[in-house]
């Protein structure tokens, strides 16, 4: 179910919308990946997909196209393209993977590095609006919260998720859960959008007249989010510099991909045909592999990644430093592991972090 005005969007941006269907999406998107969404996505390019010759931020375009990939149910898709939208997004993003996954305090650090977001005061208007006087304990404890303070609490949903998630509120409430999260899509979408485009998008949600609502209550200026369960409190912004554009040496006409530079964290326009190969960033001159197409194998050496051990099953994973692709045994889901190109640590993602049946 999507409620948002489609007639604004590109024409395959709306089909890839809608192809998810008019029932409201579970609370774990990735349970239902759609095959053939994803095969689109793995195969458009920028300009067809937003049906314009230029983009006035790709970096917000990379934003787009993620959350398509985890709409469609594909999480592991929507990190890899995360690492080039913006700072925000890019936690916010992850953040979203991480609770849909099931894993709360990596969620909850996740959106303590966002630290507030724009649609925040829209989504907390849309709770108060379409929360109905449902009789349930887990709703009750969140609407109730909510009203306190008159702020959107991230760390607060991630525990009201989680409640749901292990059968702890009723069916009635479930629902409500579940288009909570799907209004939160659709505002990120609608920013992303509007960002990577540069036209203005009139946002339309659909409510349903029949449920009761509560009264529109006037919002309080944004201040820092309590910490709840686990103590997380709000942080400083991230220190991080802003993604700059760099042109890559790209020919005109030809399809591009956008990677982001490990040393300088710029945006690197490269050629489609140089997936699997080094290039070099324009702005400070490193060496960046351009990662092959996800879900397409390639051989893994010591300067693209770990290197297999025998005789295990593999799969393939993305590093979210240099988006080189890299085979890790079946048997590291929810370890540590060490990129040997770049030398980031990250956790290897656990099976329900996958974006695939």
């Amino acid at each position: 179910m999507i409620s948002l005005d489609i007639s604004q969007l590109a024409p395959d941006v709306a089909a890839l919308l809608v192809s998810r269907g008019s029932d409201v999406p579970s609370l774990q998107w990735a349970k239902q990946p759609n095959r053939g969404a994803k095969a689109s996505l793995d195969a458009i390019d920028e300009t067809k997909l937003f049906a314009c010759a230029a983009l006035a931020d790709e970096t917000m375009a990379s934003g787009v196209r993620a959350l398509l990939y985890l709409w469609n149910g594909w999480p592991g898709e929507c990190a890899m393209y995360a690492q080039a939208a913006p700072e925000k997004e890019r936690w916010y993003l992850s953040g979203l993977c991480e609770r849909q996954a099931g894993h709360p305090d990596v969620a909850k650090e996740c959106f303590a590095k966002v630290n507030g977001h724009t649609i925040y005061e829209s989504l907390l208007t849309y709770a108060n609006n379409v929360v109905s006087s449902v009789e349930d304990r887990v709703l009750k404890r969140f609407t109730s919260l909510l009203e306190m303070d008159q702020v959107w609490e991230p760390y607060l949903f991630i525990d009201t998720c989680e409640q749901a998630r292990a059968g702890k509120c009723s069916e009635a409430a479930e629902v409500v859960i579940r288009q909570l999260q799907c209004r939160e899509f659709e505002l990120l979408f609608a920013h992303c959008y509007q960002e990577a485009t540069g036209k203005a998008f009139s946002d339309k949600p659909r409510v349903d007249a029949s449920a009761p609502r509560r009264p529109a209550r006037k919002v309080k200026p944004q201040r820092s989010t309590r910490s709840l369960s686990n103590s997380y409190s709000s942080s400083k912004s991230s220190s991080a510099k802003p993604a700059k554009t760099s042109s890559g040496g790209t020919s005109s006409g030809a399809h591009t991909i956008r990677i982001r530079c490990p040393r300088c964290d710029a945006i690197i326009s490269v050629p489609e045909s140089s997936r699997g190969q080094q290039r070099s960033c324009d702005h400070c001159g490193a060496h960046v592999m351009v990662p092959q197409k996800t879900g397409v194998s390639s051989p893994i050496s010591s300067k693209s990644g770990l290197k297999p051990s025998g005789g295990t099953q593999q799969i393939t994973i993305v590093c979210p430093k240099c988006t080189s692709k890299i085979m890790v045994p079946e048997s590291s889901r929810g370890q540590k592991a060490k990129c040997q190109r770049c030398g980031a640590v990250f956790m290897v993602p656990r099976r329900e972090s996958v974006g695939s049946a």
